[in-house]
């Protein structure tokens, strides 16, 4: 499940299939401290990008900036969502990888350039509230700002994954990929949380 496998595999196939990625843009990153949106983050920065994470905890914030990211935003803490992200990115937002949906979808979609890529991976937020789901309000600014919204699922590129993982283990050896590993002793040690 680490960075070799299907984490790596979706951030890198979300990021150049769907995010078409490159030196210069701005990356906003929801649930960046999760195994998918770490290493999200660190594959845009080693491509010069901007990156900026979402996080839910200071020590979530200390441990993504400590992996590259350029600036990273407690949503928990940010009492104007819009205004954190908009002085972290104030030339706007040219791709989102959106690991969450709900109310931090809706506070993104302003804020992106025009012609922006939100990559859908997830929706972490709506996975237990499928009969009421939330109501995103900003979904005019697909329109407005002529972005593309695009879910995946990593295996649909096949054709990529070689690639894919050439390039993720050869970062992961020279140390210019960190993954995020989780490692637990025994089965019975399997349930226990994380730190992060």
């Amino acid at each position: 499940m680490g960075v070799l496998g299907p984490t790596g595999l979706t951030a890198w196939i979300g990021l150049h299939e769907i995010g078409r990625i490159g030196s210069g843009q701005t990356v906003v990153i929801s649930a960046a401290a999760g195994a998918v949106g770490s290493v999200a983050g660190q594959l845009a920065a080693l491509h010069g990008c901007r990156v900026v994470g979402i996080v839910g905890s200071a020590a979530k914030a200390a441990h993504v900036t400590a992996l590259g990211f350029h600036a990273a935003i407690d949503y928990r803490a940010s009492p104007d969502l819009d205004a954190a992200v908009r002085d972290a990115c104030p030339d706007g937002v040219d791709v989102y990888f959106d690991n969450v949906g709900g109310p931090i979808l809706e506070a993104l979609l302003p804020l992106m350039r025009e012609h922006g890529r939100v990559v859908v991976c997830g929706m972490v937020s709506e996975y237990n509230h499928q009969d009421a789901p939330y109501a995103v309000r900003t979904l005019w600014q697909i329109l407005v700002k002529r972005l593309t919204v695009r879910g995946f699922l990593t295996y649909e590129h096949a054709d990529r994954i070689p690639l894919a993982q050439a390039q993720l283990g050869e970062w992961v050896r020279t140390g210019a990929l960190r993954p995020l590993d989780n490692i637990h002793e025994g089965i019975e040690s399997a349930p226990t949380r994380s730190s992060l």
